[in-house]
């Protein structure tokens, strides 16, 4: 049995195509717990009348909060050992929750399982999204998920499907000052529970440029910059060692505004710009990257986005000797 959440807010435009997508299911055994946030746009009239025609449908409505309370009014409602998460405005292929509650079936038991995804409308997708969409869809093993996962979030919020006791174990979702999917998704892997996706494309991701990924300051790099150092925090893979950043960029230098005040030490920042070597961000030096050679004392964390970045990263990292997740991680 899986329960289906979906979350709505003045969604009328959108609604009624997401619940026949996942009214048609192959799956069947599911409900779709769906709570109207206080919309004030007509949803809640398509909701109740799609409860009206199918049981399955189930709806609870409560004055506009949000939609992490939202989602908590969900998960209050909900009794299955499975949950799917769903957007109301994304189209969910007719085999996703088939070929997601099998994957989570699976002998390694992933306490969280994506789908690959498709973006659209065309004219929405710029250059950063097809990138994330690409890499997304190209993470294919738990073991990829699981180390590139301070990258970007690793699977698309609304593909989530995961196991209830997992979600319960870790806290489920909760305020804070960025992602409430990436920090779920960030306390699973503390809780040493598993990733995994399936690569199939059985989610249509719809852009919307009122979405709160584009309008909520949660969702902008500092909240997920945020997210990440949280993560490692409390991880504390640090230790009492110090800090190197590789790239001064913007992110390497809230990084490092970040490390400081709380009272640690930024070593270096290790960088390929000429304009930058040789000088100092914050009190940092800037050492080049071609000279520098990775002190095995310290804590390193890669701040660049580009990928070939990160190859150059890991391959002088591991050169030494040091190990991803125990002495460096990629964090962009």
């Amino acid at each position: 049995m899986v329960d289906v959440w979906l979350p709505v807010y003045n969604a009328r435009t959108t609604l009624a195509t997401t619940l026949d997508s996942l009214l048609r299911q192959s799956y069947s055994a599911f409900r779709i717990i769906a709570v109207d946030d206080g919309s004030t746009d007509g949803s809640s009239d398509i909701l109740a009348a799609f409860a009206k025609r199918d049981s399955r449908v189930v709806v609870e409505s409560c004055e506009h909060c949000g939609l992490v309370p939202a989602l908590q009014a969900c998960a209050a409602r909900s009794e299955a050992p499975f949950v799917a998460r769903a957007d109301a405005d994304d189209i969910y292929l007719r085999h996703r929750l088939a070929m997601q509650i099998a994957r989570a079936q699976a002998t390694d038991a992933p306490a969280l399982v994506g789908t690959g995804v498709r973006q659209f409308p065309q004219k929405l997708i710029g250059a950063g999204m097809r990138l994330y969409t690409a890499w997304v869809n190209n993470l294919a093993s738990p073991e990829a998920h699981r180390r590139d996962r301070l990258i970007e979030c690793p699977i698309v919020h609304s593909t989530f499907f995961f196991r209830r006791e997992a979600y319960d174990a870790v806290g489920g979702y909760r305020e804070t000052s960025g992602p409430e999917d990436f920090d779920l998704l960030l306390r699973f892997v503390e809780a040493g529970e598993q990733l995994a996706s399936v690569p199939d494309i059985l989610t249509l991701w719809r852009l919307d440029e009122q979405s709160l990924q584009r309008t909520d300051p949660r969702y902008a790099a500092e909240g997920f910059l945020q997210t990440k150092l949280d993560h490692l925090q409390r991880l504390g893979l640090q230790g009492d060692r110090d800090l190197v950043i590789w790239g001064q960029t913007h992110a390497g230098k809230w990084l490092a505004r970040e490390i400081q005040g709380s009272g640690r030490t930024v070593a270096c920042f290790v960088d390929l710009d000429s304009r930058k070597i040789g000088r100092h961000a914050y009190g940092i030096p800037v050492v080049d990257a071609r000279a520098y050679v990775p002190d095995v004392g310290r804590f390193h964390i890669n701040m660049v986005r580009h990928a070939d970045a990160r190859v150059f990263f890991r391959n002088a990292l591991t050169a030494v000797g040091l190990v991803e997740w125990e002495d460096f991680v990629v964090m962009q």
